[in-house]
């Protein structure tokens, strides 16, 4: 028996379909098959990442859907140092054309400040001068290879740190400080301070000398901090400091979410704090932005508005204020839309044999039907017919309106507990023949 599988390919940056086929697996639970899928070189993202989706078509197929992430740049370099000489090396690839080798130097800003495209072994060898320097290679076949991963070499220089830099958002987990492989380096050696703050927060002294990163074991709390290290070099002292690269973790955005029914006119907000000793700041807006409520000071994580909302569309932001006044950041009001009343208007108006048909609409309770005579022996007429309280989603209309041609519109209503809400009439009208 075999069933049949979808295989999407996806960029994982956005996830969109880059294309889609279809493949059969006939092996018995936990057995192992392989299928062969095609992707044309042409279609991989720039960014050289890949996703491959796989989800069963057949009713009762034995493997579930899954998701694959694939890297397809070229395999990471490889540096070493001897001496003045840096060596870059990367993994051989079996009958290739040759190799790519692209070097920027970022000390002069200069690009391509080596290139060789048609290098015939997996090494390179150079006395580079004092300088930072981005490295790139790739395999060249018929098609060349997507480019490697960057490598980044500190040769002979004051170290620089790569990462991190300006403002980070702490929801965007930025992780690790980086900095290029440091020439002669036994160990290498980490400071940050929080500035306006206790001085030093990290202090990392045994780092390898051929490490690139260090990731703290806990995220950095929101504040400024200035960050520089050092290379010590094998029975030899320390070498000089970097200089310092200033950054910003943000305070984190406290997003609120509606959590009741678009008939309460007074709605209830919540959110869920980041951290304690925060009270918070709540704004709702129309869509134009003019505000209808503000309230400061709130303690708890929820607020009912004590106010009632007319019907309309809003939104709604928030922001914190820690103990010590600091204020957080207000939330994207377009993340948090709050509606009163219908969210949409009737559709599906159909026509058969004098009676109308149409879609229902979540919270009517009934609906108000209107028509107007345009055309036919009797003379147009207004509101010829008006039905307030239709309960259903159609309706036979009456024997006694004459043949000829109508305007009909309806809209869905909502009365409970003397609130009354109305959509708008279906817009446009509907042209309805009556014989």
């Amino acid at each position: 028996m075999s069933w049949l599988y979808r295989a999407e390919f996806l960029d994982p940056a956005n996830g969109r379909v880059l294309q889609t086929t279809q493949f059969r697996w006939s092996s018995v639970p936990d057995a192992s098959e392989e299928a062969l899928l095609h992707f044309p070189a042409g279609k991989i993202p720039a960014s050289g990442r890949l996703s491959v989706r796989v989800s069963p078509m057949t009713v009762n197929a034995p493997v579930n859907a899954a998701t694959i992430s694939f890297d397809l740049r070229y395999s990471e370099l490889a540096v070493s140092f001897s001496g003045a000489v840096t060596t870059i090396t990367w993994p051989a690839v079996a009958g290739p054309l040759g190799y790519d080798l692209w070097v920027n130097d970022e000390t002069r800003g200069i690009s391509q400040y080596i290139r060789r495209s048609s290098l015939a072994s997996n090494s390179f060898s150079f006395n580079f001068p004092e300088g930072i320097y981005r490295i790139w290679v790739r395999s060249k076949d018929v098609v060349p290879w997507l480019w490697s991963q960057s490598e980044v070499i500190s040769v002979g220089t004051v170290p620089k740190l790569l990462a991190p830099s300006g403002t980070i958002s702490t929801a965007e987990g930025w992780g690790s400080f980086r900095w290029p492989r440091l020439q002669g380096a036994a160990s290498v050696e980490l400071w940050v301070n929080r500035v306006g703050g206790p001085a030093r927060v990290i202090h990392e002294t045994g780092l390898a000398g051929d490490s690139t990163e260090f990731t703290p074991r806990t995220p950095l709390p929101y504040g400024r901090y200035q960050a520089w290290i050092r290379s010590q070099g094998v029975g030899a002292g320390h070498g000089l400091w970097s200089a310092p690269v200033s950054f910003t973790v943000l305070p984190p955005v406290v997003q609120p979410v509606v959590t009741t029914s678009p008939f309460d006119r007074t709605p209830t907000i919540t959110w869920t704090a980041p951290f304690a000793g925060v009270n918070y700041e709540l704004w709702i807006g129309r869509l134009d932005g003019v505000e209808v409520f503000r309230k400061k000071g709130i303690s708890g994580t929820s607020l009912t508005l004590p106010v009632e909302l007319a019907n309309g569309s809003y939104r709604v932001s928030l922001r914190g204020q820690t103990a010590d006044g600091t204020l957080l950041p207000w939330s994207p009001p377009e993340n948090a839309p709050l509606t009163i009343g219908f969210t949409g208007t009737v559709q599906g108006t159909l026509v058969g044999h004098r009676t109308l048909f149409w879609g229902a609409l979540p919270g009517a309770t009934h609906y108000d039907v209107w028509l107007n005579l345009v055309s036919g022996e009797q003379s147009p007429q207004s509101q010829i017919y008006r039905n307030p309280a239709v309960t259903d989603t159609s309706l036979l209309l009456p024997a006694i309106l004459p043949a000829g041609g109508y305007r009909l519109w309806i809209r869905a209503v909502r009365a409970v507990e003397g609130e009354t809400f109305l959509t708008e009439w279906t817009p446009n009208g509907t042209n309805v023949s009556l014989s």
